[in-house]
Formats: structure tokens, sequence, C-alpha cells
């Protein structure tokens, strides 16, 4: 099961956990926040994310919304595909396990 957020991909988690599957369920989702506390446990059928690193990506964001705010530049115009009123910014994200984590994360491992 592939979850768009942390959230989603632990609730299913604690789903799959109440109904007795988790031991044949493979649980991914996208952030790294809610993750590493999987990643400690002895056993979690949550068994990677795409960790998005909230201070590069967070500036990023941070930066594009300050900049249509103050001066009306919508954000990832460069990145806007015909027909869509906005682009999407390509966030990085490096994919992390129980082997990983601390190492990509560092301190936002704890």
């Amino acid at each position: 099961m592939t979850a768009p957020n942390d959230e989603g991909a632990q609730g299913a988690t604690r789903a799959l956990e109440q109904a007795g599957k988790d031991k044949d369920a493979i649980v991914i989702g996208v952030g790294g926040y809610l993750a590493k506390d999987e990643f400690k446990k002895e056993y979690s059928c949550f068994k990677a994310t795409a960790y998005i690193d909230p201070v590069l990506d967070g500036t990023i964001a941070a930066n594009a919304a300050m900049d249509w705010i103050e001066f009306g530049k919508v954000p990832y115009e460069e990145y806007k595909k015909e027909g869509q009123e906005f682009g999407v910014y390509p966030f990085s994200a490096t994919m992390i396990d129980r082997n990983n984590y601390r190492e990509v994360m560092g301190e936002a491992a704890d």
C-alpha cells in the first residue's frame, strides 16, 4: 500500500495491524516525519518513505508563497504545463527505511 503522506501510511499501518494483516503487507509513505517512529519499532509493515527535507523544501515553498503574496509571482510558474493554472515544483526526496533513515535525516530522526 502506498499513501501520499506519512499520515495516510501510518493510518494504513494501524488498520492492517488491527485486521491482523500487517505481517503480509508493505506500506510506503511520503514525508519521513512519522515513518521514523515506525522504523524504531521491532516490526512495522511501514517499510519506507520518501523523505522530504523540511528545511530545504520548506524554505523553497515558503519563499514561493511569500513571492506570491508580496510580488504576485505565481508559484512555480516555470514548471507549469499547458492548460494548468499552476506548476508543480520538483521537490527533493530521498527514499529511506530502517537501514538509512538516521543517516539521511540526521538530527530530525530523533
